[in-house]
């Protein structure tokens, strides 16, 4: 499949006309062609093929430079994307793999000072250990190449160590993360189940070959468990959220829990849920909290009217700041009506 874009716009109305080959300017009357139109274009192609237990398809799309529409459907412009990826289904369906390898370049009539290619790398493991457990592992990896134009280099002399900040520069991202979920019961009167989940993400910069002492590490931990009691509509969840992030200069962490209770009243047609969320963070030496509170409800009437309401606090104490602690209070009325 594909699809293909392109604009005329017209800088001043009342610029003289012109005589151009583009297919828009030659509609009919539709447009007039002048001194200061322009014409822009942007295109996108791809194709897939599935067979029983993989999928293969590639991508490619380029928006062209200063690109643009009486709309605000592209926000970027002058650029390429292509890209290839595959599904696989393996052990009769218990796991599943999921790849995708794609560049990414702008600058695409060379007129910029600088130019930048990016390339983007993931891999996915979905596992069905059982009925009951299931694992999910990811890995992507985004390095961003950008070296100052060729034709830049020549009209102002520059030599190799001039504009180092731009030459020969390249930012590596790379992400981690495991998941798990386990069903400790199915019943019909009552479910319960486990969460973990683990992410990991590292940043470094290198320029003329070498690692520069400006990336940064950032771990995540999320972890927690549901109760769910079918015949009185009551739920349960505990959860607990850990956050580390290491930079050169400083180290923050973030740790703390949250509890949600809902529950279905009148004959089931109205829900209430209570939510409060505690994280105690520290920045190097400094420390502080944010209590989160939030109480909703929410009525359906007649399958077309829906009625919400909701009352959020938030108490804050900043970094460093023991006796300044703000607090903010909000609620809310909605309504909704289906048809």
């Amino acid at each position: 499949q594909g699809e293909y874009a392109s604009s005329a716009l017209s800088r001043n109305i009342n610029d003289p006309t012109t005589i151009s080959i583009e297919p828009l300017a030659n509609l009919g009357g539709l447009f007039t062609p002048r001194t200061s139109s322009a014409y822009y274009s942007a295109y996108n192609a791809s194709i897939n093929y599935q067979a029983k237990t993989y999928t293969v398809g590639i991508r490619y799309e380029r928006v062209g430079a200063n690109y643009q529409t009486h709309g605000a459907y592209y926000f970027n412009s002058d650029f390429y994307n292509i890209s290839a990826n595959t599904n696989l289904s393996l052990v009769r369906g218990r796991a599943k793999v999921n790849a995708s390898l794609g560049m990414q370049q702008d600058d695409l009539e060379n007129t910029k000072v600088s130019g930048s290619k990016r390339v983007v790398g993931s891999v996915g493991l979905g596992i069905s250990a059982s009925d009951r457990l299931n694992f999910n592992l990811a890995y992507s990896n985004y390095t961003t190449f950008t070296n100052i134009n060729r034709d830049y280099i020549d009209i102002t002399f520059l030599t190799p160590y001039d504009n180092l900040d731009t030459l020969n520069y390249s930012q590596v991202a790379q992400n981690a993360s495991i998941g798990a979920n386990y069903v400790i019961s199915r019943k019909k009167d009552i479910q319960q189940s486990v969460i973990a989940n683990f992410t990991l993400m590292e940043t470094h910069d290198v320029q003329a070959g070498l690692t520069q002492p400006s990336g940064s590490n950032f771990f995540t931990f999320n972890g927690g468990y549901m109760h769910s009691i079918m015949p009185i509509g009551l739920s349960l969840s505990a959860m607990l959220n850990l956050q580390r992030n290491d930079d050169p200069t400083v180290t923050t962490t973030v740790i703390g829990p949250a509890v949600t209770v809902s529950k279905m009243i009148v004959n089931k047609t109205i829900r209430t849920s209570f939510a409060v969320a505690y994280n105690n963070f520290r920045t190097g030496s400094l420390g502080g909290y944010t209590l989160n509170s939030r109480l909703m409800m929410s009525y359906r009437l007649k399958k077309a009217h829906n009625f919400q309401a909701s009352v959020i606090s938030v108490q804050r104490q900043r970094a460093g700041e023991s006796e300044s602690i703000s607090s903010e209070l909000t609620g809310s009325l909605g309504y909704n009506y289906s048809f």
